[in-house]
């Protein structure tokens, strides 16, 4: 489970834990493949219960139309539902969000004027996945899904959907699990009708064209290609190879060129009559479920779906594997040799599946308990007697690990090295922790403790985007009974002991799969797991050992306290300042201290937010105190995030970053006892007794886990290319390598008396909002202050250093460097392109070339091209620098990274000619809709808050940065986009280019680049429709697409000259720049007296 402190240079763990509302949504997103008997009448339900009421229901409600009152919802919610079969089997499910004139909860209100500003969204499952792939096209239900989205009778450009979405503000995506496939995208709320539209046809009348299948089956295959070098992805696709044969579970899901052309084609198997027989076999209606989501009106959006009626309902019955037997797994005990430099081990069962229980979740006890890390849990013994770092239990996230065949229940601990040496202590200790559960559950407590706290995380839920919020709802419909659709995932309905009692006889050590990763096990694991070419070795524990196990007693293990941070008070609090303006107000400007408060009377939740950030005198650009602090967070991290657990599970949080210039906290959560919380938190991490208590028996593996984190970052090509990126533009840019070391020569005694109260003087600069009083924040202050002895200690402002940037020297410029990882395949060229000049309408451009060059990048270089899975371009405001970059992550096997640049500076050309051509009735548009997003409305008051902090922390302070940019835009012209373009691409250009190449011969893969175009277009039933393909497959203002080019080689006139030393290119040619910094006007409001 995470810790209570966070470092901003890691990454969370694997497994979801019911800390935060946002966290039980990722646990139960990975229960979205399972289904039951209650599912297979949801249609029978859902028809049949439009009478039926929740305890949500008023008696103002008792008019509307019945269907509007089944779904059970947050208490707070304004938002309206309905819930209807159509003639064809198909469920829907629409979600209302009002005009915003009504609801509390929606900024929209502030914006009423500007009802464009509304986005719609949509999603479409069907009840089919990757186990249902027949054994001689692996990947084939994910490679349908590929080619659904490629052109339908009635809009058959390959295209022409995502163009569709893209021109009008939104966004699409589509993704194949094990048991369910969805399709979903979002629109400004007026073109959403022709969304949906679109979005029906392709169900009703796919081409799946002969054309389109070498181009998809290549994203696929690059798609695959990514995950190569994942350790998830290998350690999950060896323990499927594991099982039997013969078990439907035993597949390969994700599908590559192999396994769908090669293999295929061998076999004499044509690949497009399967996926024709594939989708005749299960796209049928009433496998499907619908949710839309906007601010029209339930009625109105009733009608527009009614197109979906027209998709043809087979009847075929919901494929399942209930009656199926279970997995069985070939050994007990798996060594596996890892791609990262990290040990870990991991215990896992095959249980029954846990989502018919969905209403008592006794798989949710269970890991609350074993996921603890409060005093008495297992974590905390493993901690103390050096044999672990972290641990994480319960179901993973989706694909092998949860059908309605079984679920997996997975314990992960990651071992230090004495840990790693000692396995069999840490396996005794787990199993004398499931003992101590066996007898001690259930647990009355604890599961009324676990319900109230499920339940007030449900109340006060945030709203989520309307793109992820269809995207889960539509999953539920297949999973709950329709009053169960939000609700079903969240909130405890029964308390079932036995079936607790049940689940824990059912992790046993005779049922185990034990699994220890380690880079130990490099000569010892000869297997290689045939797809994604992990290395393995099946081994066995003895039997007297797993009896051992099985007689484990509870030893000195207990279960978790009663919590005491559990909130009681929900009162929103009168506000104490009346300020209207979407902007914070400064109500403190001391030497020693800024303070800003936001009044929110929008959002009106039970909860408050505090970002605050320490700039200190003693840190300022000195990377070994850096280095000191980032180990100095982990060793605090590990010793009061025992003592802070609780709170966490109380939806109380705190996180930490350590920069060059200070210490960066943020704090949220419940109000009630935020202050009580706060208090603790801060003397703990900034106190007197912070630095006898931090360098413990601990020391030597939470530092080497440290350096381990920081040196496995840049494994990651894409990462590497960023890193260099900013090596190169940024002043004392420290590498993760160069501070690496530094935290690796840090001895114990350098922090015994090291706290962040001793790195000199300090200045405060802190922003609060939600349910607090801005009164309240002075008496935080006064905590933050008194620990770090500030007001005998002030930091000057203008000692506070801003960040500074070296502009590039005009020309094109290469780093070229190879991929960290000797075995990984994947590249990635990173083209970046530097502006010369800086002003805020500079920006603003740079966003609208972004908008406008985003979806035709896609489409040429990804779809028409392929030259691999991911490319994007980026808009960059570096410390006042504004640039634009290019990425394209491809394989050194397919593409040379001298390739790829080619490539991309052709499209930029393309995209010229692009823009030339481009009629200014298009281009308005394009101007609208990205002037909507700039406008749109917060849906939580995280998000506001996060975007004003980052302008505080930036110095900039340009609170209405939006609405200026909104009103900036209408004045931009095509032409002016133009001119901008051919300077920062051409006359004026700064490029560079940072490739990092992977290895051709890193994954041995069959490939023939050739072979792309062997098969012609002239299938039968395409003839027609490739006429009319050609027709719209063109933007409408006619400008070519892009082709692959000939031969390899010298493909431009473009020179571009070697960087071979970083540190040498940015002393002799590039330029410092002086700090840059944008003036805004600020409110300030004395409350002083108040």
């Amino acid at each position: 489970m995470s810790s209570v402190i966070s470092n901003i240079l890691y990454t969370p763990l694997t497994f979801s834990r019911h800390i935060s509302q946002t966290m039980v949504n990722s646990l139960f997103k990975a229960l979205s493949l399972t289904n039951n008997d209650d599912s297979t009448d949801t249609t029978t339900d859902i028809t049949t219960t439009d009478n039926t009421t929740t305890d949500n229901t008023s008696e103002d409600e008792e008019e509307k139309d019945p269907r509007d009152k089944i779904v059970e919802k947050p208490k707070d919610s304004e938002q309206e539902f309905r819930v209807f079969t159509l003639k064809n089997g198909l469920r829907c499910l629409l979600v209302s969000d009002g005009d915003g004139e009504s609801s509390k909860n929606s900024m929209v209100q502030a914006h009423k004027d500007i009802d464009s500003t509304d986005t719609g969204a949509a999603c479409l499952s069907v009840g089919v996945g990757s186990v249902h792939n027949p054994r001689h096209a692996q990947g084939l239900a994910h490679f349908l899904e590929h080619m659904m989205c490629m052109g339908c009778k009635k809009y058959p450009g390959e295209n022409e959907f995502d163009e569709f979405i893209d021109e009008h503000g939104g966004s699409s995506n589509a993704t194949t699990d094990f048991e369910i496939t969805q399709y979903m995208f979002d629109i400004s709320v007026e073109y959403i009708e022709e969304g949906l539209d679109r979005l029906a046809h392709q169900f009703i009348h796919p081409l799946l064209r002969k054309s389109s299948v070498n181009r998809e089956v290549n994203a696929v295959d690059s798609e695959f290609m990514m995950g190569l070098q994942k350790d998830s992805e290998r350690l999950e696709a060896i323990n499927v190879s594991l099982i039997q044969s013969d078990h439907p579970c035993c597949i390969f899901a994700a599908g590559n060129k192999k396994s769908l052309l090669k293999d295929t084609k061998r076999a004499g198997i044509d690949i497009l009559s399967e996926l024709r027989k594939f989708y005749d076999q299960y796209y049928s209606a009433n496998l499907m479920t619908l949710c839309v989501q906007s601010t029209l009106s339930l009625d109105a959006m009733e009608k527009m779906v009614g197109v979906f009626e027209k998709i043809p309902n087979k009847s075929i019955p919901r494929p399942t594997l209930e009656t199926l037997p279970r997995p069985v797994n070939k050994c007990n005990f798996l060594k596996y040799y890892p791609v990262k430099d990290k040990t870990k081990l991991f215990v896992s069962w095959f249980v029954e599946p846990m989502l018919p229980h969905y209403k008592s979740k006794p798989d949710t006890l269970v890991e609350w308990c074993l996921g603890h890390e409060g005093p008495g849990s297992l974590l905390s013994k493993l901690k103390k007697e050096q044999l672990a770092t972290s641990l994480d239990a319960g179901t993973a996230l989706g694909g092998f690990d949860d059908c309605t065949n079984y679920t997996r229940f997975t314990v992960e601990i990651v071992l230090t090295d004495a840990g790693f040496e000692k396995y069999r202590d840490v396996l005794v200790l787990l199993f004398q922790y499931i003992a101590m559960m066996r007898d001690n559950l259930p647990c009355e407590r604890l599961y009324k403790e676990c319900k109230k706290m499920y339940q007030i995380d449900f109340d006060f839920m945030e709203e989520e985007e309307p793109y992820d919020n269809v995207e889960n709802l539509s999953e539920n419909m297949l999973l709950y009974p329709a009053e169960h659709y939000i609700s079903g995932p969240e909130l405890f309905y029964e308390h079932q002991p036995d079936l607790v009692t049940s689940l824990l006889e059912e992790m046993n050590p005779h049922t185990m799969l034990l699994t220890l990763q380690s880079k130990t096990y490099q000569k010892e694991c000869k297997s290689q797991e045939q797809w994604y070419r992990g290395n393995y070795k099946k081994d066995k524990l003895e039997e007297q050992f797993l009896e051992t196990l099985a007689n484990q007693k509870g030893g000195s293990f207990n279960l978790p306290e009663p919590n005491p941070y559990i909130p009681e008070d929900f009162e929103i609090k009168e506000l104490d300042i009346d300020q209207t303006a979407q902007a914070p107000v400064l109500i403190a400007d001391e030497k020693a201290h800024k303070l800003w408060y936001y009044v929110d009377d929008v959002f009106e939740k039970p909860e408050c937010l505090m970002y605050w950030q320490v700039y200190c005198n003693g840190l300022n650009d000195d990377i070994e105190t850096y280095a000191k602090c980032l180990l100095f967070g982990e060793l605090v991290s590990t010793r009061i995030g025992e003592q802070f657990y609780s709170a966490t599970l109380a939806g109380l949080s705190s996180s930490v970053s350590v920069t060059l210039s200070g210490v960066t906290i943020k704090v949220d959560g419940y109000s009630d006892k935020m202050y009580t919380y706060f208090a603790a938190f801060m003397k703990e991490l900034l106190g007197e007794g912070t630095a006898q208590n931090t360098v413990n028996d601990n020391w030597a593996a939470i530092q080497a886990k440290l350096v381990r984190e920081l040196r496995m970052g840049t494994l990651k090509p894409k990462n590497l290319a960023t890193e260099l990126r900013l090596r190169v533009l940024r002043d004392n840019y420290q590498s993760s390598e160069e501070l690496a070391r530094k935290v690796e020569e840090i001895k114990p005694d350098e922090l015994k008396d090291f706290k962040i109260g001793n790195l000199g003087g300090f200045h405060i600069e802190a922003l609060a909002g939600g349910n607090i009083l801005s009164t309240e924040i002075h008496k935080h202050l006064d905590v933050v202050s008194s620990n770090l002895g500030v007001e005998h200690n002030i930091m000057p402002r203008s000692n506070i250093k801003h960040k500074r940037v070296y502009k590039l020297p005009l020309g094109r410029y290469c780093l070229k460097v190879n991929n960290q990882n000797g075995e990984d395949v994947n590249s990635v060229v990173v083209n970046y392109y530097q502006h010369e000049a800086v002003t805020f309408r500079d920006t603003i451009i740079l966003e609208l070339i972004n908008d406008l060059m985003s979806e035709p990048m896609f489409n040429q270089l990804r779809t028409n091209l392929q030259l691999g899975y991911e490319v994007e371009c980026v808009d960059h405001l570096t410390h006042g620098l504004t640039g634009f970059s290019i990425t394209v992550s491809s394989q050194a096997n397919k593409f040379s990274v001298d390739e790829i640049n080619t490539y991309i500076e052709m499209f930029i050309d393309w995209f010229k000619t692009y823009l030339g051509n481009m009629p200014d009735k298009y281009f308005d548009k394009r101007v609208g809709e990205t002037i909507k997003q700039k406008i749109k409305p917060h849906l939580c008051i995280d998000d506001q808050l996060d975007q004003m902090w980052a302008e505080i922390t930036s110095r900039e302070y340009i609170f209405d940065r939006d609405e200026r940019s909104a009103e900036m835009l209408k004045g931009i012209t095509r032409g002016e986009i133009q001119s901008f373009v051919h300077n920062l691409f051409v006359r004026n250009v700064r490029k560079l280019s940072i490739q990092v190449e992977g290895n051709p011969d890193g994954v041995e893969i069959e490939e023939d680049r050739d072979s792309e175009d062997e098969e012609s277009s002239d299938d039968e039933d395409d003839s027609e429709e490739e006429d009319e393909k050609k027709k719209k497959k063109l933007p409408a203002f006619g400008t070519p697409n892009m082709t692959r080019l000939p031969a390899k080689g010298a493909m431009t006139d473009e020179i571009l000259q070697d960087i071979n030393s970083v540190d040498d290119f940015r002393n002799t040619q590039c330029t410092l720049m002086p700090v840059y910094k944008l003036q805004s006007q600020i409110v300030t409001v004395d409350v002083t007296n108040s």
